[in-house]
Parts: structure tokens; sequence; C-alpha cells
């Protein structure tokens, strides 16, 4: 039976994690852990102790990830590309810290392993929808100080999604439009998946234009 490669992008320690690494524990599953770089008291070692089967493996570099930014795409890439690199997987999972496991370990095995499909969400973008809107908004302009969306400091974080906003808003208003410009038929959905060996490797070989777009 090939192994699977789960894939955990983590921002903090927690019982939740713990949890999940316990419920996953198989000689069938590697896990791959990206602590995010702004954790400066992850226990490392405690977590690589909880596992009887499954090889704990830290990925690096670590990175500082911060919400709706190109770092989420980059700790995505970075997880794929690690795992690859390191051995043999017919699937590969992508969840976060925050995740648990729902089945027993064994039937979430044997599911993939009698698949081939890609687990992927992807929905089109609907003109009469609100929320198809809102996503396009998102990546037709482009958008800066994201990082400071979710600062600490209130008033640096209002300050950095106010002027944003501005800035989005100036785009929009003389006819920027990053979709129509790049010709990309927009789909959009969940951040997590399950993708087989194939399909990795073609979402890697795309990785200049995935950075460029």
């Amino acid at each position: 039976m090939n192994k699977q490669a789960v894939l955990v992008i983590a921002h903090k320690n927690s019982y939740v994690l713990e949890t999940n690494l316990r419920l996953l524990d198989s000689p069938y599953i590697d896990i791959f852990i990206h602590v995010d770089a702004k954790c400066s008291n992850f226990n490392f070692e405690y977590y690589k102790e909880i596992l009887r089967y499954s090889k704990l493996i830290y990925v690096k570099p670590r990175i500082k990830v911060y919400w709706a930014g190109y770092s989420q795409v980059q700790v995505e890439l970075i997880l794929l590309q690690f795992a690859q690199k390191y051995s043999d997987y017919s699937y590969y999972h992508l969840i976060s810290g925050q995740d648990l496991l729902i089945k027993p370990v064994d039937e979430f095995i044997n599911f993939f392993t009698n698949s081939n499909k890609l687990f992927l969400e992807s929905r089109k973008i609907s003109k009469t929808n609100k929320w198809s809107k809102k996503v396009y908004y998102r990546v037709s302009v482009k958008h800066i100080f994201i990082k400071y969306a979710r600062y600490p400091n209130k008033l640096i974080q209002y300050s950095a999604r106010l002027v944003n906003k501005l800035y989005a808003h100036l785009q929009v208003k003389i006819g920027i439009d990053l979709v129509k410009k790049n010709q990309i038929a927009l789909r959009y959905g969940s951040q997590w998946f399950s993708l087989p060996d194939d399909c990795v490797s073609y979402i890697l070989s795309k990785k200049n234009q995935i950075r460029r777009l």
C-alpha cells in the first residue's frame, strides 16, 4: 500500500493539533508541518513524541503567513515541494493545524488508496451572486498592506484596511481588471484539498506562473 502525505499549516500549539496527530498516526501516513514563523514558542519535540507509527517532518523554510496574502499560497507550495522530494506518495492532503480527522484512520487511508480523483472545491463566478462579486474584487485589482489587515494594534489594522480599500477602489475606477488582462478563467473555493501525485507535479511545474499571478 502506497504512503500518503498529510500537509499541515500550523500557527500555534493546540490541543486540536495534538489530538489530530494521534488520530492520523499510521505507518501509511507521513505528516509534514509548517509552523508559522510568527510562532516563537512551538513545542516541536512534544508533537514528535506523540506519534508511534507516522513520521513527523517539520518543513523549512519557515515563513510568516498572513491571512489573504500570497504567503498562504507560498506555504502550500513549500509543503508540496518538500513532501514530494522527501518520498513517493500517492496522495497529498492539505489541512490546517485546527482540523480533526472524523473517520477512523484506516478508513481514511483505504478511501484514497482506491481513488485517483482530485478532491478540490471549484466554484464558478456568478454575476448575480454577492459572494462571487466579492471574490472577483479581491483578485481583479492589486492590494497593499495585507499583512497588517489583522494586526493586533487596531489603529494600524484599520488604517491599513482603509488605505488598501481606497487603493483598490481607485483601480476599479480607472478600469484595471487583472482577471481579464491575464485571461484567467476564474474559480474559487476552499483552501484545503486532497490531490494525487501527478496533480501535485503539475502544480509545482507552474510555480513561476502561480507566483506571477
